[in-house]
């Protein structure tokens, strides 16, 4: 064997599973097409992370990783390829084949995106994808809710808490709104302004500028799980079903953060997973 863990992703619930495994002693690898952090690199503040006033995402992400390293693990940028969890666990990547006694799933998800020009350049200053982390940055300030989503309404709720004005941009009529909720009907078209003033909304034909300094979209996540079909049990969305101790449905394999089928997606919820899989983990495998 190449190594006792393969960490599959290093967001910061596969780099959490990596500093608890390497501490335990487990000869440990984090397999990641990029540089390590996942969607920390996009994240521009982070004020709800225990131990810190305020971070930036990439800061965090260095620090997370530099732990782990001290630790003893050892990062590998490939891209995943394939897996075969049938006899122990062998992942075929860019790099070559590595094997090990048992792994961490942590390929994370991505947010549904509005695909509108500059979404981009504008993504975690003007715009977001996790009210929970970034609506304190818009407090007493107007900003919009894209999405037909239940999350799109829990997030309009916790939103409406903080900011003096908050648009849902949504073709589904919902009842019971905050007063300080608007609904319109439509589908968002442009993005005005460096830093954000407004969100052009087309509703069939008539475009409306709604003064907004920011945009929380919540239309879902994708898990990045397409590598596991077949390999492991995912639920209807395709998120990898685990128990309470992260375990999957395949021997030796655990599975934390975004990509686990789950109901609340938070930097510190994924890290505390990230450490569950590795604890429950190490104790399996030292059972072989």
């Amino acid at each position: 064997m190449d190594y006792d863990i393969i960490v599959l992703g290093g967001g910061i619930a596969g780099m959490t599973a990596a500093l608890y495994a390497a501490r335990g002693g487990k000869r440990t690898a984090v397999i990641d097409r990029a540089e390590a952090g996942g969607q920390l690199w996009v994240i521009s503040g982070i004020e709800n992370y225990p131990g810190f006033g305020s971070i930036t995402g990439p800061d965090l992400a260095e620090a997370v990783k530099k732990q782990a390293a001290d630790a003893g693990a050892e990062f590998i940028t490939a891209d995943l390829i394939s897996v075969d969890f049938s006899s122990g666990v062998s992942v075929e990547t860019s790099e070559g084949v590595f094997g090990a006694k048992g792994a961490v799933a942590a390929t994370g998800a991505n947010a549904a995106r509005l695909g509108l020009p500059r979404e981009t350049e504008l993504t975690g200053n003007g715009v977001h994808y996790c009210a929970t982390c970034d609506g304190r940055f818009y407090k007493n300030r107007t900003i919009a809710v894209v999405g037909n989503t239940v999350k799109a309404v829990h997030d309009v709720r916790y939103l409406c808490e903080l900011c003096e004005k908050v648009y849902l941009v949504s073709d589904e009529d919902v009842a019971g709104l905050p007063v300080n909720c608007e609904r319109v009907a439509g589908e968002p078209a442009a993005l005005i302004g460096s830093p954000l003033e407004a969100l052009r909304v087309n509703s069939g034909g008539k475009y409306t500028d709604l003064p907004v300094s920011g945009v929380f979209v919540a239309k879902g996540f994708t898990p990045n799980s397409g590598i596991f079909k077949g390999k492991l049990e995912l639920d209807e969305k395709g998120f990898v079903i685990t128990d309470r101790s992260m375990k999957t449905s395949a021997p030796y394999v655990y599975a934390a953060g975004d990509v686990v089928s789950k109901s609340f997606r938070q930097l510190v919820t994924a890290a505390g997973e990230g450490a569950t899989a590795a604890h429950f983990l190490m104790r399996d495998i030292g059972k072989k």
